[in-house]
């Protein structure tokens, strides 16, 4: 009658006697190995979540500003949307409507950026990076400030620093001076 603390089946010889040291480890190392791969397979499966909270299909910010070229204003608004992403690059769909007067022009852009740091990389020049605090909705926001040259100009990009998302930006380009803020978001801590 096997006993409670009996030689398990499996490190057994064919004379039913316990295997050698060398046969224990080997079968001890392949119960590790399974359970390892088992492991591996169910934590693969398992949804996560993105390093960033803006890293997720269907992530937007709705982005209203204006500017004057003479005596016309001009509004813009842009809508940012994430329709892809990898743990290296993320895919941004653009739609930019801009009106002045009766004339209205839209342009939809998508391309892939880097994610660097969590932010995405625009491909001009980085001149410099900093940290300044923002108002935004009625509060303060600590932002990590990028500066990016332009040919012709200057483009401040404040990302906030809890969401790694951008709240504002500021482009001068020779006189123009064209700023537009984040309106509306779906991200979560904005």
């Amino acid at each position: 009658m096997a006993g409670m603390w009996s030689v398990p089946k499996a490190l057994k010889g064919r004379d039913g006697r316990a295997k050698g040291r060398s046969s224990v480890l080997l079968a001890a190392g392949a119960g590790v190995a399974v359970v390892v791969v088992v492991t591996l397979a169910l934590w693969s499966a398992m949804p996560r979540t993105p390093p960033y909270p803006w890293l997720f299909r269907g992530a937007y910010g709705v982005y209203a500003g204006s500017y004057m070229i003479g005596d016309t204003a001009v509004n813009v608004t842009s809508r940012v949307e994430v329709t892809d992403f990898n743990s290296t690059h993320a895919t941004l769909t653009q739609v930019v409507t801009a009106r002045a007067g009766s004339e209205v022009v839209n342009q939809t852009f998508t391309s892939w950026y880097s994610l660097q740091d969590g932010r995405v990389a625009l491909q001009n020049p980085l001149n410099k990076v900093y940290e300044e605090d923002l108002t935004y909705r009625n509060s303060t926001r600590r932002c990590v400030v990028c500066e990016y040259g332009l040919q012709d100009g200057v483009l401040l990009v404040y990302y906030d620093k809890a969401t790694s998302w951008i709240i504002l930006q500021k482009n001068t380009i020779g006189d123009y001076h064209i700023e537009i803020a984040l309106a509306e978001t779906n991200i979560p801590g904005l």
